[in-house]
């Protein structure tokens, strides 16, 4: 929460963005934020108390998380992170008895696959970028990304680095594992490494 105000104390002279700008930031982001979320929830008890359609419970529900970022970090230029916790922290304590049993399971899914569309499209993307950037444009092809030896060379050096650090994390933590509830065996931990 404090990237943001000394982010723009970095990138300015530094004149208008005085003590009094921190605070407000701050405040801004801890009761607003808060607010509007609750708000939002509150509104969302209200008609889950209404309804027993599966369907609308699941909609008033995914309204309350996307409304209420879209509303505080967009217009009330506050925390949309803690107006979403908030409201998911309501909804999960007092909602919990609106919803019916189907509604419950619905929601569930369809927050897995907004999950797994979203994970999908940031790999993707991630992938994308690393991918064009690791080739680098070739003027001789228009600009476009040419992938040569060097480029595959390269990704294996990184791809057994990778591999590296996962055994170095798995070895520090097979000690530790393997006495707990987990029990790891050295064959888990040879495939949790591979």
């Amino acid at each position: 929460m404090l990237f943001k105000p000394f982010l723009d104390f970095a990138t300015s002279c530094g004149c208008e963005n005085d003590g009094w700008y921190v605070v407000s930031f701050i405040l801004r982001n801890t009761l607003a934020g808060p607010a509007i979320g609750a708000a939002f929830a509150i509104a969302a008890l209200f008609w889950l108390a209404r309804t027993r359609d599966p369907i609308v419970e699941t909609v008033i529900i995914l309204c309350v998380a996307y409304l209420s970022y879209i509303t505080a970090d967009g217009v009330a230029l506050s925390s949309g992170v803690l107006a979403v916790v908030t409201g998911a922290l309501i909804l999960a304590d007092l909602g919990r008895l609106s919803v019916t049993g189907e509604g419950e399971v619905m929601t569930k899914h369809t927050w897995h696959v907004i999950e797994y569309i979203a994970n999908s499209l940031v790999f993707f993307l991630a992938g994308t970028i690393m991918g064009y950037h690791a080739a680098g444009p070739n003027p001789g092809m228009g600009g476009r990304a040419y992938v040569g030896a060097n480029s595959v060379a390269w990704g294996l050096v990184l791809y057994l680095f990778v591999l590296l650090i996962r055994a170095v994390i798995i070895g520090l933590a097979f000690p530790y594992m393997s006495r707990t509830a987990y029990k790891w065996t050295w064959k888990e931990a040879v495939v949790l490494w591979g």
